[in-house]
């Protein structure tokens, strides 16, 4: 396990060296504001106006790796609220463990913090496992739900294939990490990640990474997930994803489409894990016609 968490945060770093340094910055610039929860301070950025869309990022992500162009639109119809959970990016914490259950109730005290009773809810990847959480415990509170690349953990999820465990666990090449995150045909056609990848500049410390993937690790485990509730969500739920997900693959949203009863689904085509970098475009709006009908 802790091979694998060296090799993800290799992944955060990649990242991060070939983000793109440019002012194409959310409009208007949202400040980093903080907020207090309990021993935990969590740092959020809003943009726009509007009901609010709160955007649960994945694993070992800060709020910076949202796509300025993708909030741009969602803020022109929205109040978008991104944020970092304890420990990563700007956020700090004093937990010593971390489950999706803690992460989903962190969330949920954030939301009450700073005056927001109900939401549209968003999450990538491990986000989703979040959102699914927290509209599990807390239904009153959200709006619609919008899963990026999303599992309901348990026995249920397929995983990965042996291939992309390899790479996750052996394999430290810029070369080799973009092949997880975008179509091998893609990636021929764009092989500078700078032209699409967004300015990262939040950082996350070790010992934060082993707690979520720890959380994660509990989450694909037999009774982990939320894989036995999913029929009783009456919310409208959309589920997004790329055909050519190999990270959380793609079988995972048709899974989740033929088991919660109000979801809809759009697969885009020729896309990997990274879709919103690829089609930013389509990908939001995708989205805003599911919110705003």
């Amino acid at each position: 396990m802790k091979n694998i968490c060296f090799i993800l945060l290799v992944i955060t770093l990649i990242l991060f060296s070939c983000s793109k340094v440019n002012n194409d910055k959310p409009e208007p610039d949202g400040t980093v504001q903080y907020v207090n929860i309990g021993t935990d301070q969590i740092a959020y950025s809003t943009y726009g106006d509007g009901f609010p869309l709160l955007m649960c990022m994945g694993y070992s992500g800060a709020m910076d790796m949202w796509l300025p162009e993708v909030i741009n639109r969602f803020s022109e119809h929205y109040k978008v609220i991104v944020f970092d959970y304890p420990g990563i990016g700007y956020s700090s914490t004093q937990d010593t463990s971390q489950t999706i259950a803690g992460l989903a109730e962190s969330t949920y005290e954030f939301m009450k913090a700073i005056n927001v009773d109900i939401t549209h809810l968003m999450g990538w990847s491990m986000g989703t496992n979040v959102a699914l959480k927290l509209l599990v415990n807390h239904p009153e509170s959200i709006g619609k739900m919008v899963l990026y690349a999303g599992d309901c953990g348990d026995t249920v999820m397929i995983m990965p294939d042996e291939w992309v465990v390899k790479i996750m666990t052996t394999d430290t090449t810029t070369e080799a990490f973009l092949s997880i995150l975008f179509p091998p045909d893609w990636l021929v056609n764009h092989p500078d990640p700078s032209e699409y990848l967004p300015e990262m500049e939040e950082t996350t410390d070790w010992d934060v990474l082993v707690m979520q993937w720890k959380a994660l690790e509990n989450w694909y485990s037999p009774g982990g997930g939320v894989a036995g509730q999913l029929s009783t969500i009456q919310h409208d739920v959309l589920l997004i994803t790329g055909d050519q997900d190999v990270a959380t693959p793609t079988a995972n949203s048709y899974k989740l489409k033929d088991s919660i009863p109000n979801a809809s689904l759009v697969v885009l085509d020729n896309c990997g894990h990274g879709a919103m970098y690829q089609k930013p475009k389509e990908f939001a709006n995708h989205i805003l016609a599911f919110l705003n009908n």
